[in-house]
């Protein structure tokens, strides 16, 4: 029964003072299953296979008379059971799209990779990125996923694959390289639209160097780039306490007049002119050249895709280099070795600014600093 018409009669239901909830059932997987072998499992081939005239073409009330005839025929075939045991509560026949085989995803993994959904011509048409790769897809169909239900990828899954990572900043980086690889018709969100975080500078009417962290917009130009605002704030953190500059004038403090850290011995006074803007400033070109510096070569690890091995995700001189697998039983003493084990990936801004906030917050990986 078409979605539309659920909520048509949901509503009349409601209207009514009753609570109705239906279970759902998919013609198109229940045919394809009691009748196997048709070229096309579309409403009106359906119809015209059964030999069921479809009055008023496209419109909800022709539909759903064809629908319930084709149901009744249905069931009348149905001599394995299929009907009834899509019925059962955790059959998952209810849920996935009328084209993808259950089996394929009855063997999805319930574990952190990159998956893909593919077309009846097994071209990519979406990528996504999951800790629990069986449990995001079946929350892409579940009722709550309006956006899903709406649209048309649900008719176009045909099959789904996947890649394990074992962890979420290698699922992050892969899918992020993968959308750029195969530019899917339904990532078009994820192609133009990525949240940023980012640090910016600026003078203020007094003379004193200022920064502020705010959402990267079009155009604009931070000084440094985040994947979250939180992790934005902890690196200006960290900047403030190693230059002693006011966290006032930093954007991190809201207070009225002296900031908390004057008043605790912790900050010179520039929020309130004790301190000259040619000394403060001073400290501040200071901080904003070390944004710009080289940074370490380091080694995140994490979990891999087994108990027996690691992760490798390698910065060089803070720049992105490449991720890998490692079995547990190798030590990476020196950056040259854990280089052998990466595959070298490309660098984007997506992929720089995942990296600057896995510095900032390791999230259950270690760091190894060369």
């Amino acid at each position: 029964m078409r979605t539309s018409i659920i909520l048509f009669l949901k509503k009349e239901f409601e209207m009514a003072g009753l609570s109705w909830q239906a279970k759902k059932l998919c013609t198109v997987r229940l045919s394809r299953k009691i009748i196997p072998g048709l070229r096309s499992y579309s409403l009106g081939s359906l119809a015209q296979s059964l030999g069921v005239q479809i009055k008023n073409r496209h419109r909800a009330g022709g539909d759903a008379e064809a629908t319930a005839i084709i149901f009744s025929k249905l069931l009348n075939r149905d001599k394995d059971g299929y009907i009834s045991r899509s019925l059962k509560r955790n059959s998952g026949e209810t849920i996935l799209p009328p084209n993808l085989p259950k089996e394929e995803f009855d063997r999805l993994p319930a574990k952190p990779g990159v998956y893909y959904f593919l077309n009846a011509r097994s071209h990519v048409i979406y990528v996504g990125k999951a800790n629990n790769i069986k449990k995001r897809i079946a929350g892409h169909f579940t009722g709550d996923a309006r956006e899903w239900n709406r649209s048309k990828i649900r008719n176009e899954i045909h099959h789904i694959t996947y890649e394990l990572t074992g962890n979420e900043l290698i699922a992050l980086i892969m899918e992020s390289q993968e959308i750029r690889r195969l530019w899917p018709k339904y990532n078009m969100a994820q192609k133009f639209r990525v949240e940023e975080w980012g640090i910016y500078s600026y003078e203020d009417r007094t003379g004193y160097v200022r920064f502020s962290v705010n959402q990267v917009k079009r155009g604009s130009h931070p000084l440094i780039r985040f994947n979250t605002k939180g992790d934005a704030w902890n690196f200006l953190w960290e900047k403030v306490r190693a230059y002693d500059l006011c966290p006032k004038l930093s954007g991190l403090q809201l207070s009225k007049g002296l900031c908390f850290q004057y008043q605790i011995g912790d900050c010179k006074g520039a929020c309130m002119g004790v301190e000259s803007v040619k000394k403060y400033n001073k400290r501040a070109v200071k901080a904003i050249q070390s944004f710009r510096e080289p940074g370490e070569s380091v080694a995140i690890i994490g979990k891999g895709r087994s108990a027996r091995e690691n992760s490798v995700v390698l910065v060089e001189q803070g720049n992105f280099l490449g991720y890998g697998f490692v079995s547990k039983d190798i030590s990476l003493q020196h950056f040259d070795d854990a280089r052998n084990y990466v595959r070298t990936g490309a660098e984007t801004s997506t992929v720089q600014n995942l990296i600057n906030s896995y510095l900032m917050n390791p999230r259950d990986c270690e760091i190894l600093v060369y």
